[in-house]
C-alpha cells in the first residue's frame, strides 16, 4: 500500500465528514486550493519533502534543478560506501558564458584530500551539509544560482577522473504524480485541520472558534513533524560520529 494518497480525495473526505455530499457540493474547488496552500504551510513547518535524485552534470560542470526544487540540502557522491558531500562555495562566480550564451567549463580546482580527509560540515540550523571545506575536498565545490536554474560545479582536477553525475539531496515543493498532488498518510489531518481553520478564519459567524481551529492545526503539524522529521536522530547521530566540523562556508 502506498504511503501517499491524492490530495482531491483527501478533500472529499473532509468534506463528506461535514455531512455535505460531495456529488453536489460546490466547496470542492476552494477547498482543493486552500488544501493545497496548506500542504505548503505544512511542508515550511516540517520540512517534510526532502528527496534524492541522481542528476546529470553537462560537459559544462552545470546541473539543471528539478522542476520541484526549493532548496538544496546536499550534494554528493559515493564513494568506499561513504557519502562524500562536494563543498559549498558562496563566493563561486557566476559562470560565464561565450559569444553564443553557452555556460563555458569552469577551471578545475586543485584538491588535495586523501580518503581519511572527509570529515564534512553540517549546519544544524539550516539542515544541511556543507562538505569539507577548502584544500580538504577532493571532489571540488557547487554553488546554486537558482534564477537561473542550476547548479555550477567546480570539479577537483586531484586524483579523479571528471563526474558525470551526482546525488543531489533537496527540499521539494509538493508532490505530483500524473498531475495529481500527493499528500502523505501522516500529513492527513493536518491538512484537515488547515482546510478547517483557513476556510473559516474570516466568516464572522466562526470569529469565536477561530483560535481553536488554529491551535487544532498547530497541534496537527507537530503530530506530522514527529512521524517525518527530515533530519532523523539517526543522521544526527551519525554526524556527530563523524566529528564532523563546524559549516567551512566559503
Amino acid at each position: 500500500m502506498s504511503d501517499k494518497l491524492p490530495l482531491e480525495e483527501v478533500v472529499k473526505d473532509y468534506i463528506s465528514e461535514e455531512g455535505d455530499d460531495i456529488s453536489s457540493s460546490r466547496k470542492f474547488p476552494r477547498y482543493l486550493n486552500i488544501a493545497i496552500n496548506g500542504l505548503r504551510e505544512l511542508y515550511k513547518y516540517v520540512g517534510t519533502m526532502r528527496k534524492e535524485v541522481e542528476v546529470d552534470i553537462e560537459d559544462n560542470d552545470i546541473i539543471y534543478l528539478p522542476k520541484d526544487y526549493v532548496n538544496w540540502i546536499k550534494l554528493y557522491v559515493c564513494r568506499d560506501g561513504q557519502q562524500v558531500a562536494f563543498g559549498y562555495n558562496s563566493n563561486m562566480c557566476k559562470p560565464t558564458t561565450d559569444s553564443c550564451g553557452n555556460v563555458v567549463v569552469p577551471q578545475q580546482v586543485s584538491g588535495t584530500a586523501t580518503s581519511t580527509d572527509l570529515s564534512e560540515g553540517f549546519d544544524l540550523g539550516t539542515l544541511k551539509w556543507y562538505g569539507a571545506g577548502a584544500e580538504y575536498n577532493n571532489f571540488g565545490f557547487f554553488r546554486v544560482f537558482p534564477d537561473e536554474g542550476y547548479i555550477a560545479l567546480q570539479q577537483s582536477s586531484v586524483g579523479n577522473a571528471r563526474l558525470t553525475s551526482v546525488v543531489l539531496s533537496y527540499l521539494a515543493d509538493i508532490d505530483m504524480i500524473d498531475g495529481r498532488v500527493m499528500v502523505h498518510k501522516y500529513d492527513v489531518e493536518a491538512v484537515k485541520a488547515w482546510i478547517d481553520y483557513a476556510s473559516k478564519r474570516r466568516l464572522r459567524s466562526y470569529r469565536t472558534m477561530v483560535p481553536m481551529l488554529k491551535k487544532d492545526w498547530q497541534k496537527a503539524a507537530k503530530e506530522a513533524k514527529k512521524y517525518h522529521n527530515m533530519l532523523s536522530a539517526v543522521e544526527i547521530v551519525q554526524a556527530s560520529n563523524s566529528g564532523f566540523m563546524s559549516a567551512p562556508k566559503l
